[in-house]
C-alpha cells in the first residue's frame, strides 16, 4: 500500500503535464490557423472541371480568401470534337466565373464547368492596336486579312500573322491557318502582324565646325539583306548633300572606326555593329577654300 500511495503523485503529475502540453498545442494550432485564414475566416473553394460531368476528377481546385483574385485554372484537358473553349460558368447555371477577378464576400463552394463553342473569335493586332476582329464558323472559306496598314515605320511590308508578339518574342513563328476548325484550343485567338525586318538609317550631316548648319536628310527604313545601293542610297551618293562652305566627300560608319561605306557591296545588316537596327552614316566634309580678291 505504501508503494501505491507513493506512485499516485507521479501519475497525477504526469496527467497534469499532459494536460498543459495539450492546451499549449491547441493554442499554437489556433494561432497558426488564425495566421493562415483571412479576417473573419471567409474562404471560397472553387472547383474547375473539364466538362459538365462533375463526377469526374476536377481540373483544378482553389481555396481563395474572400475578396482575393481567383487564379486561372488554364484550359480544359478534353474538348468536344471540333469545338473551342469559350468561358467558365457555375455548373448547372449560366452565371459566368471569370478567373483573375476578385471573389465576392462570403464563403462556400463553387463548381465551375466549361462552355464550348463552334465559333472562333480571332483578334488581329497590328503595331500594338486592334486591326480587325473576326468571328469564324465556316473555316473552309475563311480568308484572313492579308494587307494590314503599317504606319509606325514607313515602307515596311506585311509578312505574316503569328501568335507570338513581335515586341517580346524574337523570330515569331508563322501561324498555320490550315489548323483552324479542328477545335481543341481557346476560342479566343490573338494574332500579331509580323512586318518585314527594317533598319533605320540615319544621316548625320553635321559639319566639322558645329556652329555651321547643313541641311538635314530624313531617315530611311531599309531592308537588311540588300545592299545600300539596292535600297536607294546611291541616290544619296550621286546626288550628295550640299552645305555652304563645304564639299561633300563620302559617308562613313562612325561605329566602325569611321571607315568609308561602300554602298555597292555593304548591307544594313553588315554595318549594324550594335545590333539595335539603327545605323548612322556620317557625312565627311572638306572645307572649301575662300579666295580673297
Amino acid at each position: 500500500m505504501a508503494f501505491s500511495k507513493m506512485s499516485r503523485p507521479k501519475r497525477y503529475l504526469s496527467l497534469t503535464i499532459g494536460a498543459v502540453f495539450t492546451v499549449f498545442s491547441l493554442l499554437l494550432t489556433s494561432t497558426a490557423v488564425a495566421n493562415i485564414l483571412p479576417s473573419g475566416g471567409e474562404t471560397w473553394v472553387y472547383i474547375f472541371y473539364n466538362s459538365d460531368d462533375t463526377s469526374q476528377n476536377p481540373l483544378a481546385t482553389f481555396h481563395v480568401p474572400s475578396g482575393d483574385k481567383l487564379p486561372d485554372p488554364g484550359l480544359p484537358k478534353t474538348y468536344p470534337t471540333g469545338k473551342y473553349f469559350d468561358k467558365w460558368v457555375e455548373c448547372g447555371s449560366s452565371t459566368e466565373i471569370v478567373p483573375g477577378s476578385n471573389t465576392a464576400s462570403g464563403s462556400g463552394v463553387k463548381k465551375a464547368c466549361p462552355v464550348f463553342t463552334e465559333t472562333l473569335v480571332i483578334t488581329y493586332i497590328s503595331e500594338g492596336s486592334v486591326y480587325e476582329t473576326a468571328k469564324v464558323t465556316d473555316f473552309s472559306s475563311y480568308q484572313p486579312p492579308f494587307n494590314p496598314v503599317l504606319k509606325i515605320i514607313p515602307d515596311r511590308q506585311f509578312m505574316y500573322w503569328s501568335v507570338d508578339n513581335p515586341d517580346t518574342t524574337p523570330n515569331p513563328a508563322r501561324f498555320d491557318f490550315s489548323t483552324l476548325g479542328s477545335g481543341g484550343t481557346n476560342g479566343h485567338l490573338r494574332l500579331f502582324a509580323i512586318p518585314e525586318d527594317r533598319y533605320t538609317l540615319i544621316f548625320d550631316t553635321t559639319p566639322p565646325n558645329s556652329s555651321d548648319r547643313c541641311p538635314t536628310i530624313k531617315p530611311m527604313y531599309i531592308r537588311g539583306d540588300r545592299t545600300l545601293d539596292q535600297e536607294g542610297i546611291r541616290n544619296k551618293t550621286n546626288n550628295p548633300p550640299t552645305c555652304p562652305g563645304y564639299t561633300f566627300l563620302h559617308w562613313v560608319d562612325p561605329n566602325n572606326g569611321s571607315t568609308q561605306v561602300t554602298a555597292s557591296t555593304q548591307t544594313a545588316a553588315s554595318i549594324d555593329q550594335n545590333g539595335d537596327k539603327k545605323i548612322i552614316l556620317k557625312a565627311t566634309w572638306q572645307p572649301q577654300e575662300v579666295r580673297v580678291k
